[in-house]
């Protein structure tokens, strides 16, 4: 009976390209194609990086005391749910 909006999210942030190796290797596909690169490399791209892109569990962690999956987990549970349709 807990008011709010509750992040519900894996362990640990990864970055987009620690997910695009990942997804690679998991679909067997060809990870030397990915070329990460930083948001700043793009000469039209004038905005400074934002300081904070994640969300967090700590809200959900201390009310109900619900511990997070490891991040690749979940994902890995996505990519089988994808395989598997």
């Amino acid at each position: 009976r807990k008011n709010g909006v509750f992040q519900i999210s894996g362990d640990r942030d990864l970055s987009y390209d620690e997910v695009a190796f990942m997804e690679a290797e998991h679909f067997g596909l060809d990870v030397k194609l990915i070329k990460p690169i930083l948001a700043s490399q793009f000469e039209w791209y004038k905005e400074p990086a934002p300081k904070h892109t994640t969300l967090d569990m700590e809200r959900l962690k201390e009310l109900f005391g619900i511990v997070p999956p490891e991040s690749e987990w979940t994902l890995y549970q996505i990519y089988n749910n994808i395989k598997n349709t």
